[in-house]
């Protein structure tokens, strides 16, 4: 069982808002041996007596997909913009990924009175506007981003204090992607996954590997493209170009329970007593 750690010890010892990351999808049967093999000093974040956070986001892209092929064409320096809800802690945010010549991921955002689910206020335009460069988005294109996929999840963040390095564990996963953005070839709206984790190693620029790498690595599990982003519109949009993450792809659509677009009215979105949320409690 890990000790505990608070949001503002977290944030003190390793924010890592510019940082190395890596993930990994794996059947939640390894994740909780990755877990009980964890260093004994390792933390677990707990806020308001949780260690599991409920996390909603919502994707924006321009009507030409302009975020998605900058990823899947392999661009070096790309971007993400999405709202973020933290549905437990209350918190809304308009965040932006930055993903930089030597593979550093940067992330910015600005907090929010609301989610913003469809579309981006005039203040938020003006952020993403100074955040990101004009030649990956032009000024007229931000205007015009909209809401192509939601995404939600299950989240646990443990820190390894000796290696000022995060973890995360994703678990209950969903995808959904609003009316707006389907096709009439659309067979599917939405996606859930329950057996499979999405872990990712957060470590300082520069700072080496992670213990938590060499575990996946020495079992014979390498870092993944995996991006919820990505594989989540690409799942749920085949008209996109996907080859970077067919083996992602793969992996979600052999696990997945996946709903046709015939219902009109989708069920909110419910977090259920999962064998994978009992690996949280029992490591909690």
């Amino acid at each position: 069982m890990f000790e505990t750690i608070s949001l503002e010890e977290l944030n003190a010892q390793a924010a890592l808002q510019t940082r190395i990351d890596r993930k990994y999808v794996l059947p939640t049967d390894v994740v909780q041996e990755l877990l009980a093999d964890c260093p004994r000093n390792t933390k677990v974040l707990q806020i308001n007596d949780r260690t599991a956070f409920r996390y909603e986001s919502t994707y924006f892209d321009t009507p030409e997909f302009d975020s998605y092929y900058l990823a899947a064409h392999k661009h070096r320096r790309r971007y993400k913009v999405r709202t973020r809800r933290y549905v437990d802690t209350g918190g809304v945010y308009l965040e932006v990924k930055l993903k930089g010549f030597r593979g550093a991921t940067e992330k910015k955002r600005i907090p929010l009175a609301a989610v913003e689910d469809a579309t981006i206020s005039s203040a938020g335009q003006a952020f993403l506007a100074s955040e990101i460069g004009e030649d990956l988005i032009d000024r007229s294109e931000i205007a015009a981003l909209r809401p192509c996929l939601h995404n939600s999840y299950l989240r646990t963040t443990q820190l390894l204090p000796d290696e000022r390095t995060r973890f995360t564990v994703d678990l209950n996963l969903e995808w959904r992607i609003p009316a707006s953005c389907r096709t009439r070839q659309s067979e599917i709206n939405r996606m859930r996954c329950t057996s499979l984790a999405i872990v990712e190693t957060k470590s300082p620029s520069g700072g080496g590997i992670s213990s938590v790498d060499q575990w996946l690595w020495h079992r014979g599990y390498r870092p993944d493209r995996m991006s919820k982003f990505a594989a989540g519109l690409a799942a749920l949009r085949p008209d996109l170009h996907a080859n970077r993450w067919t083996r992602s792809l793969r992996q979600l659509k052999e696990h997945s329970t996946t709903y046709s677009p015939q219902p009109t009215q989708l069920d909110p979105i419910t977090v259920s007593a999962t064998a994978a949320q009992q690996i949280v409690r029992e490591n909690a």
